[in-house]
């Protein structure tokens, strides 16, 4: 959603990589966290469970950026140099809208998997 409204931003081309390193960031703080506290099996557990709905949803955060990036660019021309183009706002919210099915199917992989798997790596 953050990227989805930098597009909308003169500003948002330099913005919008700092939300993908937050994704990379917290993906990060998730395994040390699962690491340290229990060791290999939360290593394999973040590799089993978690990184393939982190591909998914990353792949959806790329798309976005992509299609945020050349947006926010147009707008910088139109508001900042004061140029006459189209900037294609329809186009824009449709793809928009495609990242976010993709986003959301990554979390249901994730969520799926984390249910699936947590059981057997941890006995709670």
């Amino acid at each position: 959603m953050a990227i989805f409204l930098l597009g909308f931003c003169p500003w948002g081309n330099g913005l919008t990589p700092l939300v993908t390193m937050f994704k990379g960031f917290g993906m990060g703080l998730s395994l040390t966290t699962l690491c340290s506290i229990n060791g290999l099996k939360g290593f394999g557990f973040f590799l089993l469970a978690m990184i393939p709905g982190f591909f998914v949803s990353s792949a959806s955060l790329a798309l976005q950026g992509e299609k945020t990036f050349h947006l926010s660019a147009n707008v910088f021309k139109v508001i900042i140099k004061k140029e006459n183009i189209s900037l294609e706002l329809r186009e824009f919210v449709e793809d928009s809208a495609t990242c976010l099915f993709i986003a959301m199917v990554g979390s249901v992989v994730d969520s799926v998997l984390f249910l699936l798997l947590y059981f057997h790596f941890f006995n709670i």
